[in-house]
């Protein structure tokens, strides 16, 4: 995998599993994807309704962009 990817999931997301993130970092550490970062988010759910959640995000997507962006 050449293109960068960050995957982020809420822990209490009632829409989609967190299981199926954790499945796809795993699948991506296994392929030796070394420009993958996965992030989860343990009181975060499906809508970031916490504020605290949202900045996290935010902060994460920053570093992610800063490092594969010139």
């Amino acid at each position: 995998m050449r293109t960068p990817l960050l995957l982020m999931h809420g822990f209490i997301d009632r829409s989609v599993p967190v299981s199926q993130s954790r499945n796809m970092a795993h699948a991506l550490k296994a392929a030796n994807a070394t420009n993958a970062r996965y992030v989860e988010l343990p009181l975060a759910d499906e809508a970031l309704r916490r504020e605290q959640d949202r900045l996290s995000v935010f902060s994460e997507m920053e570093r992610f962009l800063s490092q594969y962006l010139d």
